[in-house]
């Protein structure tokens, strides 16, 4: 009876461990991502109001956590317009656009916040999607 009674608390305590390391492996904030919201955000990225061609625009998403839930590159075209398209949300997220200068010409300082809390005049709830214009970044030469 007691070699059954530890079994069982063996096993017990393995399904136990198994469950926490597992629910660890998992991003607090996944399901921030199993929708089907879309984010939009554009703007332009200039210096001494000439625009700069090749500068990679960092997205990255966050839920709750501090690491990013999703992370995407676009780079600004010869108007030094660029358009970031992000899909699958379903909550509330932090995101933040930075500006980076790969050729080390400009600085890297600049970046921008956005909430997206999924209401209000940035959203478009008949397609289920929040819209950021003009998000434009002014860089300056490095020294």
């Amino acid at each position: 009876m007691t070699k059954r009674l530890l079994n069982i608390f063996i096993l017990l305590c393995a399904a136990a461990i198994s469950l926490s390391c597992s629910s660890g492996l998992l991003p607090e904030d996944a399901a921030v991502l199993d929708g089907d919201g879309t984010i939009m955000i554009s703007g332009a990225v200039s210096s001494d109001d000439t625009p700069l061609e090749g500068i990679k625009m960092v997205f990255e998403a966050y839920g709750n956590g501090s690491t990013p839930i999703m992370t995407m590159n676009a780079y600004t075209g010869s108007d030094g317009i660029y358009s970031i398209h992000a899909t699958g949300f379903s909550g509330p997220v932090t995101c933040t656009v930075s500006a980076i200068d790969e050729s080390k010409i400009y600085e890297n300082n600049k970046s921008a916040e956005i909430n997206v809390s999924w209401q209000g005049s940035a959203y478009d709830k008949e397609r289920n999607t929040f819209v950021v214009n003009d998000c434009n970044f002014h860089l300056k030469k490095a020294q």
